[in-house]
């Protein structure tokens, strides 16, 4: 698998147990929004999706949808989707998270160029020092 691949995928993975998260919100909450059911639809197609220019467009107009107009399902976005998709969302993280984002795209973006595998959860995790 390629770091690229196993970088989408990663992606992908959030964003389907965002879907899941957003799936059992709507499924127990008795004050439901007819854009939460919007923003679901919205979160599902993503997840069908080719990752090309609409993908990313969409991406960042769903994040930015959840945290103005569905406040119980922002906390549970994970933050790698706010850098991933960009644009607007990227109002959402402070500029040291950002900074730390960035070095890991560099390392990523190195190891490719080098043609090395790169675990992107890792590498994650010794930047943000999770480890």
């Amino acid at each position: 698998m390629s770091s690229t691949s196993s970088h989408l995928e990663h992606h992908q993975t959030q964003l389907k147990e965002l879907v899941d998260t957003a799936s059992k919100l709507l499924a127990m909450d008795s004050f439901i929004e007819e854009q939460h059911n919007a923003i679901h639809e919205a979160l599902c197609k993503l997840c069908n999706m080719p990752a090309d220019q609409a993908f990313y467009e969409l991406g960042q107009d769903t994040l930015c949808k959840i945290v103005a107009a569905w406040p119980q399902l922002t906390p549970m976005i994970a933050r790698d989707l706010f850098w991933f998709f960009g644009g607007d969302g990227l109002h959402y993280m402070p500029d040291h998270e950002i900074a730390n984002y960035q070095k890991l795209d560099e390392m990523r973006y190195e190891a490719e160029s080098q043609g090395r595998p790169f675990d992107f959860t890792a590498a994650k995790g010794q930047i943000f020092g999770l480890h």
